[in-house]
């Protein structure tokens, strides 16, 4: 059945994949920020509001993976966003993310794109490790 996408619980699986993945600790190993990751309300589906994972990434370990708190989106030097169609089929291996944030299906909403471009590798790594963790997404998302 899976955990609820961006939930606390597949936060927590989240950090552990990323943990596992040596390819991300690999590319990641010059990685020193946190982000949060936003799935964008949408009432249709049952989404109320928005839902935020905060993600902090040191020199290839996740040393944290939460429901994000409002300082953390306040303060995180970046911040994706997306909506909920859009997350599932990065999850699904339909969409590759880094082409969702260049085609704008995703967006950065906060943070320098050229410094997050050096680190393709690792958040493809990242996402990767993403796809391993059974989820659940609201009904009615294809």
């Amino acid at each position: 059945m899976g955990l609820p996408v961006f939930s606390q619980e597949w936060a927590e699986q989240w950090k552990e994949e990323i943990n596992k993945s040596e390819m991300f600790q690999k590319y990641g190993a010059k990685w020193e920020w946190p982000l949060v990751m936003k799935m964008n309300a949408d009432p249709a589906i049952g989404l109320d509001k928005d839902r935020f994972v905060y993600v902090d990434l040191w020199h290839g370990v996740c040393r944290e993976a939460r429901i994000a708190q409002p300082a953390d989106v306040d303060s995180v030097p970046y911040m994706i966003s997306g909506d909920a169609e859009i997350w599932k089929k990065i999850l699904d291996r339909k969409l590759d993310s880094i082409a969702a944030l260049m085609t704008r299906k995703t967006k950065l909403e906060r943070g320098n794109m050229m410094k997050l471009a050096k680190y393709t590798n690792a958040s493809k790594y990242m996402v990767e490790a993403a796809t391993r963790v059974a989820s659940r997404f609201p009904e009615g998302i294809e």
